[in-house]
């Protein structure tokens, strides 16, 4: 039985209602949230250890900026995906709130 729900023969409508729900406004935008803080992990977080840790940028001036620019639009991306999060649930809650009204 297991087996053949996930092959999808037997559940297909199931399946696909799923796979639809999943794909909402806000988990776009985790999934973005996720994104610009892994940016931040792999491209700034131990290369400014090592300068912390040394006192010297090694990494030369070109990738001292880059460093700062993705730093800098990841904080940005961040904050504003944080924000669409909030606006969106407040306008949904908004909307309930009125349609409960009626």
């Amino acid at each position: 039985m297991l087996a053949r729900s996930w092959s999808g023969k037997n559940n297909q409508e199931n399946d696909e209602s799923l796979c639809f729900t999943q794909r909402t406004v806000t988990n776009y935008f985790l999934v973005n949230l996720s994104l610009a803080d892994t940016m931040v992990a792999l491209l700034n977080v131990l290369e400014n250890f090592i300068y912390m840790l040394n006192g010297d940028w090694p990494f030369g001036e070109v990738y001292c900026k880059v460093s700062n620019f993705v730093a800098i639009l990841s904080v940005a991306a961040s904050v504003f995906t944080l924000m669409a999060i909030s606006i969106g649930i407040c306008h949904c809650l908004n909307v309930i709130s009125a349609s409960s009204l009626i």
